[in-house]
């Protein structure tokens, strides 16, 4: 009986997620106007959402992100609460500069100098406290990784203390609030994903690995972890993701290598070239 309720609870969570996804499509049209840009075959979810760079008030922000970034540049892509403590927090990256919202590494921050997450290029995903994904576990090599795309909608990652408080009333366990998507590029900015040919662009969409930002009544936290931990146990999921490391190595030693999709999302010029592009192949 255990294992039926819980392939049931996986079904109810995959629903969930379809469900999620047609809404985003949805929101992504209205967005764009025309529904088309939201719809390229290819195109990974979140490619079209605009970024926002914001000031940082704070001052102990401030000296935390000198420190982080080596007294290095770096911007403020997100000002809002993410997690309904009431406080704003912010998300500081190091942008690349030839990827489309690609970055170096990057601090998700509270305006009290409580640092929610790190993003690094040889570490991965983590806290303070545990690793969220482990690049390393992952058999990812130092140097390995040469960017970071991170994808979202704002939306999703907005969480206020209201609605953190309706959460709790409900008394629902492992509420799904957003995702993050997000590609990690090689040295070269080849997509590190595994495949024995180039896929049509038609077919394939860009990001390959997910971040799920989720919401657990009993530990009255938002965290962030892999989208496939829902499905399989730590051990396995790593176990996975080495065999992919593996194979993009392979297949690079054989000249098969994928490129991201880069034209710029809000240049009318570059997506009308892009689209041009997948009618000829």
């Amino acid at each position: 009986m255990k294992q039926i309720a819980k392939i049931l609870m996986v079904m109810i969570l995959l629903l969930e997620i379809v469900s999620c996804s047609k809404e985003r499509q949805k929101e992504a049209k209205s967005r764009d106007g025309s529904g088309e840009m939201a719809e390229i075959p290819g195109v990974p979810e979140g490619y079209f959402e605009k970024w926002e760079y914001f000031t940082v008030d704070s001052e102990i922000v401030k000296e935390k992100a000198k420190n982080f970034f080596g007294g290095g540049e770096y911007k403020a892509i997100w000002k809002w609460d993410t997690d309904g403590d009431d406080k704003i927090d912010y998300l500081l990256v190091e942008l690349h500069p030839k990827i489309v919202k690609g970055i170096k590494k990057g601090l998700l921050i509270g305006e009290d100098g409580e640092i929610k997450m790190m993003i690094d290029l040889n570490k991965g995903f983590y806290t303070p406290t545990k690793m969220i994904e482990d690049f390393k576990r992952a058999g990812i090599r130092e140097g390995e990784v040469g960017c970071i795309r991170l994808l979202y909608y704002k939306k999703e990652m907005i969480f206020t203390k209201s609605r953190r408080e309706e959460i709790r009333k409900s008394g629902k366990i492992g509420e799904e609030l957003g995702t993050l998507y997000y590609d990690d590029l090689d040295r070269d900015l080849k997509l590190q994903i595994a495949g024995s040919n180039l896929p049509k662009k038609e077919e394939y969409m860009a990001s390959a690995n997910i971040i799920k930002k989720y919401y657990d009544v009993r530990t009255d936290k938002v965290e962030y972890l892999p989208l496939s931990l829902y499905f399989m146990p730590e051990e396995k999921y790593y176990e996975n993701r080495k065999k992919t490391t593996e194979g993009c190595r392979k297949n690079k030693s054989k000249g098969i290598a994928f490129d991201p999709v880069n034209f710029d999302p809000e240049n009318p010029e570059e997506v009308s070239n892009y689209i041009k592009s997948l009618k000829k192949e």
